[in-house]
């Protein structure tokens, strides 16, 4: 299964439901089942923007402590989603209306010009396991995703 590493707390925020739209300079040819890696990379400032209010909230409300809690699963597999597409930003703001400018799901990502809004939907959770990630698309064996989704 293919897999994408992103940072804390973006990562978590994924696998809880609360951001569905991953923004890259990039535009993937790819559409399928995607495996969401947390990096495992953790710095300070992503650690101080975990316990903003606008992270802290959905955190908090699925039970994670905003820095402490997303510490556990650095470097792992935390969910798998289906990637439905992607968009040019000004799409989804024009005539797309995917993204409200005022919402939180826009303080998640950066929706700059020429960048490119990833559809991701359908969120299934894993039990978490450690997978050494890279940048863009990498390979996880579908029978450990299935295995793990299953548990």
């Amino acid at each position: 299964m293919r897999a994408i590493s992103l940072h804390e707390p973006w990562a978590t925020l994924v696998a809880i439901g609360a951001k569905r739209f991953e923004t890259r300079t990039w535009r993937p040819e790819y559409r399928g089942p995607l495996a969401i890696h947390a990096s495992k990379k953790f710095t300070d400032s992503q650690r101080r923007l975990s316990s903003s209010v606008e992270f802290a909230s959905p955190l908090l409300r699925a039970g994670i402590l905003p820095s402490g809690g997303l510490v556990p699963t650095l470097g792992q597999v935390i969910c798998v989603v289906d990637f439905a597409g992607a968009y040019e930003t000004e799409y989804v703001f024009g005539h797309g209306g995917l993204v409200n400018p005022g919402s939180p799901e826009y303080k998640f990502g950066d929706y700059g010009p020429g960048r490119f809004v990833w559809d991701l939907r359908n969120v299934r959770r894993v039990k978490p396991f450690p997978w050494k990630g890279t940048q863009g698309f990498f390979f996880v064996p579908d029978e450990l995703v299935a295995i793990q989704e299953a548990a």
